[in-house]
């Protein structure tokens, strides 16, 4: 809206983007066809953003998700075919715009381009040149490649326009899939293409056809390689030395933030391989998304002058969990595009004051709804002491209990008190103050509660992936989860099943009963002297035995139980019988009922260490009344399921 009511003066050439941003690519190129839209609700951004489609219930659906993703990308279709419903008829204004996307090769194409020379093709970019010839939405492929290079990827438009709109935009949402398609979280996607050779000369806006596709590669997210891809930006349009670029980083605090430095010279820390590994694996995973970047600035250095970089200037709501918070809470996704649009009108004004324009950059009047929730951002956001009675709505509840989270969160960070995308500090605020987590049906008194609902609808979604995989596949990664989970937020688990072995076998069920399962109920079976089998008379005991079990310490990395069970001692010696037994010399192999305090260590959830003692009654009848012969120990290790 800020570009359309500035159009004599700035003029949106093209646009880029990877992963998410190729969204937000294909939503400019909708919004710039149509007219204006002074209220921000109404508009292509906010119905794609604030969907109940991209909530976790739709878009984690594990059950319908191909084995080894998370979802199916379903709800990514039906919204994609909602926004081309509602907004491909409004295009009816002049564009013409270069838009940008890139992909990564599941599996890299081997190449040849000299004899002896292999290169491994892995990313694609496209450029796609939008135009409204006739009123109506027209996607033709652009050249970018110089003759002789290598052949450049392109989607199958049809050069001479004979598709419909309807068709060519689902052949781009087949490009928006494939860029978008996070590794794990969705699967790869097959996107048919034409490698075209450049004979076109760079520069020159001729159509290149691709009516039938060589290949239908497997595409995955294009951040894996190329995260920012201004590159591709400055290829379409930065040999004009007028062209300017806005370069939308979502990560930059506009705010101080402490920052982590090392002291120079050697480190005092001693050797960590696992440190190593980690500080190497980040520093190439970073490295290879900017590599594009560091090319860009080092080759064409003029870039840097005519680049302008965004910055928030309060945190994102959605930022904690890597981005994927605001998936649990439409309002979350709410507050973050009112955040963008206030963040973009302070930038636009900051771009005005590094821009000669021959008139002054003008700002959009907002109205409707969007209006009201920008005006409640204004006002709080200014220093309104008090909730202002632009945020009076009760509908706005949620929204100025994140506005006054956003403020407090930066003040944190300011002082270092906590990171820009810490979950618990904000959990915690939103608790205090009853925020209402509608997706997660959590009402406003039971906030506090979210992290919890959080990890355990995300337990349900691993349990669900996990059972679409190779039954060995299924094993490590369902022995990895769970402690993963854990690290997340403990919780303890419903039902564990162990065995453990040592001078005692043992294989038992803990079921949580209450107190969020720290109460329990433990049902076991041991077995002792397996190791006489081999002797003339073997003594073998079987006891299984039940009782209460209490979680005394729950973490993450540690869990610690105690337990006291009761039961009944089976043993061979006598037949299974009390009366029978003729072990005088040791009466603590003999049947009898038993008492077994019992406890239990357990490390990353999973390696059990337990420690327990058998204790038989002195006033059974037939067994002697010596406290040294009724007592016996067992240490035993193992393994536990959940």
């Amino acid at each position: 809206e800020l570009l359309k009511v500035n159009s004599q003066t700035l003029e949106l050439k093209a646009i880029t983007g990877a992963s998410a941003g190729t969204i937000n690519t294909v939503l400019t190129a909708i919004t710039m066809g149509t007219g204006r839209q002074p209220d921000p609700s109404l508009s292509a951004f906010y119905e794609a953003w604030t969907s109940e489609l991209l909530s976790y219930q739709q878009l984690l659906d594990t059950d319908r998700a191909p084995p080894g993703s998370l979802s199916s990308g379903h709800s990514l279709r039906v919204l994609a075919n909602q926004i081309k419903e509602n907004w491909l008829p409004r295009i009816d204004q002049p564009l013409e715009l270069l838009l940008g996307a890139t992909t990564t090769r599941l599996k890299p194409k081997k190449t040849e381009p000299v004899p002896g020379l292999g290169i491994d093709r892995q990313e694609e970019r496209f450029a796609i040149r939008a135009t409204t010839p006739a009123g109506a939405l027209r996607l033709e492929n652009h050249p970018i490649t110089l003759p002789g290079a290598p052949p450049q990827a392109l989607l199958p438009f049809d050069a001479e326009g004979r598709t419909t709109p309807d068709a060519q935009y689902d052949t781009l949402m087949g490009l928006l899939f494939a860029s978008s398609a996070f590794p794990i979280a969705f699967p790869p996607q097959r996107l048919p293409i034409c490698l075209h050779q450049g004979l076109t000369p760079a520069g020159k806006t001729t159509a290149l056809p691709c009516t039938v596709p060589d290949e239908s590669p497997e595409m995955m997210d294009g951040g894996v390689f190329d995260n920012s891809p201004l590159d591709l930006a400055y290829t379409l349009t930065g040999r004009n030395k007028r062209t300017r670029f806005i370069y939308i980083e979502p990560t930059r605090a506009g705010y101080q933030t402490p920052q982590r430095t090392s002291p120079p010279g050697p480190s005092s820390d001693p050797y960590s391989f696992f440190a190593y590994l980690l500080d190497l694996e980040v520093g190439l995973i970073d490295f290879s998304q900017s590599a594009e970047l560091l090319h860009l600035t080092t080759d064409h250095p003029d870039v840097l002058t005519r680049l302008q970089v965004t910055e928030r200037s309060y945190p994102s709501a959605c930022a904690p969990m890597g981005a994927f918070f605001g998936f649990f809470e439409a309002d979350l996704r709410q507050f973050d595009f009112y955040l963008g649009l206030y963040d973009g009108i302070r930038q636009f004004r900051q771009f005005q004051e590094s821009v000669a324009t021959a008139s002054p950059i003008a700002i959009p009047k907002f109205s409707g709804t969007g209006k009201a929730y920008l005006d409640c951002m204004n006002d709080v956001f200014a220093g309104y002491p008090e909730r202002p009675p632009a945020c009076a709505k009760p509908e706005m509840n949620n929204f100025y209990i994140l506005l006054r989270a956003a403020i407090a969160r930066r003040e944190r960070v300011i002082t270092g008190k906590v990171a820009d995308d810490d979950l618990n500090y904000f959990l915690a605020y939103l608790g205090e103050h009853h925020f209402e987590f509608r997706n997660l049906d959590l009402p406003p008194h039971e906030a506090d509660e979210a992290k919890g609902r959080i990890r355990r609808e995300l337990g349900h979604r691993v349990a669900s992936f996990t059972d679409k995989l190779a039954w060995k596949e299924e094993l490590v990664v369902g022995t990895m989860a769970g402690p993963a989970l854990n690290f997340f937020d403990y919780a303890a688990p419903r039902t564990i099943l162990y065995g453990a072995v040592g001078n005692a076998w043992e294989v038992g069920l803990s079921t949580g009963l209450g107190f969020h399962n720290s109460f329990r109920l433990n049902t076991a079976l041991s077995i002792n002297g397996l190791y006489t089998l081999g002797w003339r008379q073997p003594v073998v005991t079987f006891t299984p035995a039940l009782g209460p079990e209490f979680e005394l310490l729950g973490t993450a990395v540690f869990q610690l139980r105690l337990g006291l069970r009761v039961g009944y001692q089976l043993s061979t010696a006598g037949g299974f019988t009390e009366k029978t037994c003729n072990l005088d010399e040791n009466t603590l192999k003999c049947s009898a009922p038993v008492g077994q305090p019992v406890l239990t260590a357990v490390l990353l959830s999973r390696i059990l260490l337990h420690a327990g003692m058998n204790w038989s009654p002195p006033w059974i009848p037939g067994l002697p009344p010596k406290d040294d012969h009724l007592l016996s120990f067992t240490l035993a290790l193992g393994w536990q399921w959940f």
